[in-house]
């Protein structure tokens, strides 16, 4: 084993350099076509993915908080094209919760400023776009800057796919992020309790792991793989901490869910425990830990409620998070 060279941009993208059989990811269409094997499927179908982890608070010249938990999941698809691209399409949700009991939290007070917040739920936007075997960055402008894996904002912004991985035996990782620094939506003049600023520094960065034998063959349209997210960025509005010093950082585990099989025992409630003794952050749950909510059961039948706040307050978590994502083709 050997570490590999630096390539034209000053970021490894072998990290390890093991065998020719791994020559196929050096290439744009094999680093694409594997990277839709180990994040979706290749031949089109629908799949879904789930995440849960920790929300943290980081303050100048203070320890790291960990504030709240999160999980959720998603739909998606990648519809292969007749040129050779991907029509990709996304949705999800995701629900702030507890950290010793794991309920959804609909209220929670803040351990910062001592505010009873109401709590804002993840309803995200649908993803829609294509991926192709060149990268298309948007050109620098006086106000934000944009990056991404492997692809520094130069002066010229078309880029051939690649994208950072490892390999250690059959272990296949393959690695992206997006970085921006962008203005913020909300104006802290007129916003000043929900508004961390004008300007915002939000960064994402995954980690996707399969087996290297089943990644990389093409005979394979969906591989088994598991991976994390972990997230910096401003404060969120629901929190009322305006333009306090500090940002959030979150750390969560994903992993696809299979429709039919995995995804019927998905339980947000206990997907994400802080396995401790603290005081919990749930404004209307006991502080004994024999006495939490139980999950909300998973189910697909009961009537759907769209009444505002319906998606975190209802009984029927799934039915309604799944008509949500289910508006992927609107």
């Amino acid at each position: 084993m050997r570490i590999s060279p630096m390539d034209d941009s000053g970021i490894s993208r072998r990290l390890f350099l093991l065998a020719a059989d791994v020559a196929i990811l050096d290439t744009p269409r094999g680093m694409l076509d594997t990277y839709i094997r180990m994040t979706g499927d290749t031949s089109g179908k629908p799949y879904i993915g789930c995440y849960s982890g920790h929300l943290f608070a980081v303050q100048p010249n203070d320890i790291v908080e960990p504030l709240c938990g999160f999980t959720g999941f998603g739909l998606g698809w990648d519809r292969p094209q007749a040129n050779g691209d991907y029509h990709h399409a996304w949705k999800e949700v995701g629900y702030y919760t507890d950290l010793r009991g794991g309920e959804i939290l609909e209220q929670w007070r803040n351990p910062l400023n001592g505010e009873l917040c109401d709590v804002m739920h993840i309803h995200n936007r649908s993803v829609n776009m294509k991926l192709t075997t060149t990268v298309n960055l948007p050109p620098p402008g006086s106000n934000r800057k944009i990056g991404y894996s492997n692809f520094p904002q130069l002066d010229n912004p078309v880029h051939p796919y690649g994208l950072p991985y490892a390999i250690l035996d059959d272990q296949l990782s393959i690695f992206y992020d997006g970085r921006g620094y962008v203005p913020s939506p909300l104006d802290p003049k007129t916003r000043v309790r929900e508004s961390a600023g004008a300007m915002m520094s939000v960064a994402e960065f995954f980690m996707l792991t399969s087996r290297k034998s089943e990644a990389l063959n093409p005979k394979v349209t969906s591989a088994a793989c598991t991976g994390s997210w972990t997230r910096i960025g401003p404060w969120l509005p629901w929190m009322l901490l305006g333009q306090r010093p500090g940002h959030l950082f979150y750390r969560s585990a994903t992993t696809p869910a299979n429709a039919t099989r995995n995804f019927c025992n998905f339980r947000p409630t206990s997907a994400c425990r802080w396995n401790h003794r603290g005081t919990s952050s749930n404004a209307n749950s006991s502080h004994d830990p024999e006495h939490r909510s139980p999950a909300p059961s998973i189910t697909t039948t009961q009537p759907l409620s769209t009444a505002p706040g319906s998606f975190a307050r209802s009984g029927n978590f799934c039915s309604n998070s799944l008509r949500h994502v289910a508006g992927i083709d609107a």
